[in-house]
């Protein structure tokens, strides 16, 4: 195994972690503390061609996968002992194809981080998400991979709301949690919260009772 392993640290653009590695015990760790499994190996891929060697890989050592986005499934699906984790958290590059309209996005990122990425969404800042992603119910801290097409759409279509009644009226919204930190939510009592997110750690708000989705553990 430890040759295979050395033949799998120079296939992949990404990192490989191994029992015994430095990283090993915080890379095998989800959200659920419970949780305490001991993969054979975990594959922490960096770009699309990394996941099918890591699966490859699997497949050559009949080694059972799981797949890694953000860690937060409370079952811990996430990991597994004995097998091969493919860990796609570092996976949080954004493809646009503009004659096409299309954008593409890694799951891993945030719906939050992605709503303030001007290269998908243009007019979007702090204020404007907190408020769509509160009056939608959705987390800003849910994985883009774990919410679904509707909830995306409504997420876009509120914020959208929002800014045209903005220009139509010549006014801001109530805020109901931007700038609100440490004071109840508006609709459900729970307390706001605020935290950085992103490479460029812009504050996001939230509620931690009504806007379901795992908050950052330091928050």
């Amino acid at each position: 195994m430890n040759e295979s392993l050395s033949e799998l640290r120079r296939s992949l653009a990404g990192s490989v972690i191994a029992p015994g590695d430095a990283e090993y015990d915080a890379a095998r760790r989800c959200f659920n503390a419970l949780v305490d499994r001991r993969p054979a190996v975990i594959g922490r891929c960096a770009v699309a061609g990394d996941v099918a060697t890591a699966f490859d890989f699997a497949r050559t050592h009949e080694l059972d996968v799981a797949v890694r986005g953000g860690g937060h499934n409370p079952a811990g699906h996430c990991v597994s002992d004995g097998g091969l984790v493919i860990d796609l958290s570092s996976m949080r590059t954004v493809d646009v194809d503009g004659e096409a309209r299309i954008a593409r996005a890694d799951g891993s990122r945030w719906l939050g981080e992605v709503l303030l990425d001007q290269t998908l969404v243009a007019g979007i800042g702090n204020m404007w998400m907190a408020e769509a992603l509160w009056r939608a119910r959705l987390s800003p801290w849910r994985r883009l991979r774990d919410a679904a097409a509707e909830e995306r759409r409504l997420a876009l279509e509120t914020a959208a709301s929002l800014m045209r009644a903005s220009v139509e009226t010549g006014r801001e919204p109530r805020k109901q949690v931007y700038g609100r930190a440490g004071r109840p939510c508006p609709r459900c009592g729970g307390r706001i919260r605020a935290w950085g997110q992103g490479d460029a750690n812009r504050t996001t708000y939230w509620c931690e009772r009504c806007q379901v989705g795992e908050a950052p553990r330091a928050a």
